[in-house]
């Protein structure tokens, strides 16, 4: 992904770590409108909501410290800065192996007019008049905006057809359906995640797991939902001694090849796992670097 590419991306992340509370901007736009039918990976998080938390913290402390000369650069350039509104960010991505093919940024929170500044800068052709208002980016890449504070980043053909493909899924919609939409981030994995691998040499096969959180004072609340191929598998997940030996914490309902589990985390024990859910993505979509990302 070029260094350009990677700003637009990264704005929300980045730029948004400093950026004040301001009232939430709702996308109008089919949450799973430009998502690929095959996503590995569907997020979205309420940046709102998270700046509210005392997770907010760390987790603005890292990714400053893991900031970039040239995002750094570009960012300046476009005039982002702490001040600038980030309400939230959301999208998917085909195959992290693959990445950025296939892989969709919406991002509620700036204006138009600054982003479409930024694009001037960074060299993105304007949209004819008359044509569908696509900015055309390096790499087959495209921009579109959604609303006036509102705009997705995917490759142009995405952008040109959001006919929502990922709803053609039955399960990707059953467990999407499930989902806590309240919570202040969640996440959607395929089965084929390499964080499964672990599981898959035992004969237990995960189809789709998602993940949602709700940071509050010092702990962070989550839900996680597992879909195993088989009830049996999940009885089997379930029969690990390192499961059981944590369930005093949280809360665990199995219903036929699902699992549930509730419980929270302390922020210093979630930013531990989170690091290294990081790590596993990173050397998916980087695997040239693997784990040095």
């Amino acid at each position: 992904m070029s260094s350009r590419l990677l700003v637009l991306a990264a704005f929300a992340a980045c730029a948004g770590a400093g950026a004040k509370n301001a009232p939430a901007t709702k996308a109008k736009v089919d949450a799973l409108a430009y998502d690929p039918a095959d996503a590995e990976l569907v997020y979205s998080a309420n940046l709102d909501a998270l700046r509210t938390s005392s997770l907010w913290h760390r987790l603005a402390n890292r990714v400053t410290a893991h900031g970039h000369p040239k995002l750094d650069q570009v960012a300046r350039s476009c005039g982002i800065d702490s001040t600038t509104p980030f309400h939230a960010v959301r999208g998917a991505v085909a195959r992290l192996s693959g990445f950025p093919t296939g892989a969709v940024f919406v991002v509620v929170g700036p204006e138009r007019g600054q982003i479409e500044a930024c694009l001037n800068r960074v060299g993105g052709r304007k949209p004819l008049p008359s044509g569908d208002g696509i900015w055309s980016l390096a790499s087959g890449f495209g921009v579109a905006f959604l609303d006036p504070s509102t705009f997705v980043l995917a490759s142009t053909q995405q952008v040109a057809d959001s006919r929502a493909p990922l709803r053609s899924s039955s399960d990707f919609m059953e467990m999407f359906d499930t989902v806590d939409y309240t919570a202040a981030a969640w996440v959607i994995l395929d089965g084929r995640f390499h964080g499964f691998d672990a599981l898959r040499q035992k004969d237990i096969d995960i189809t789709w797991a998602a993940l949602s959180l709700t940071p509050g004072t010092d702990r962070v609340a989550f839900r996680l939902q597992l879909r195993f191929a088989k009830p049996e598998q999940a009885a089997v997940f379930l029969g690990d001694p390192r499961i059981k030996s944590r369930s005093a914490t949280v809360e665990i309902l199995q219903n036929g090849a699902d699992v549930l589990i509730d419980g929270t985390l302390s922020d210093e024990l979630f930013m531990v796992m989170l690091v290294r859910l990081a790590h596993v993505v990173a050397a998916d979509m980087f695997p040239a670097k693997g784990k040095s990302e």
